[in-house]
């Protein structure tokens, strides 16, 4: 979904609407930790033991598909804040129908990669 980001992001740069510049600065960095690397950042902090940690199945909530705009108003709703800031509130709309755009082009993508273990749950008591 992030690369989708990107690749409307381009589109928009490539038109003038956003400069390449501007693109090229902007960095989100992620990265999907493990079970097992959660489990020992806890341990290593110290405030908290894990009570429960699961990963659990959403394929079951997404009966009948995923559908593109449902997940862009969710991603819209966590990244907004971070992208106005870099390249201002006047591309947000165009950008996330872009990104619904591409999301239905992109779909059969998406479908395989709702199966089991892609959200995980975390239960932490404080010590």
């Amino acid at each position: 979904m992030y690369d989708l980001i990107g690749l409307s992001l381009m589109d928009m740069a490539k038109e003038g609407t956003i400069s390449e510049e501007q693109v090229d600065c902007f960095n989100m960095p992620l990265y999907p930790a493990s079970p097992a690397e959660i489990a020992q950042l806890v341990k290593m902090d110290g405030s908290f033991h894990i009570e429960k940690m699961e990963l659990l199945n959403t394929q079951t909530r997404y009966e009948g598909g995923v559908h593109a705009q449902d997940i862009v108003i969710h991603l819209r709703a966590g990244l907004e804040g971070i992208i106005s800031k870099h390249f201002g509130s006047e591309i947000i709309d165009e950008l996330f129908q872009r990104l619904v755009e591409k999301t239905q082009d992109f779909s059969h993508l998406l479908e395989s990669s709702y199966t089991e273990g892609t959200l995980m749950f975390i239960v932490l008591k404080r010590h």
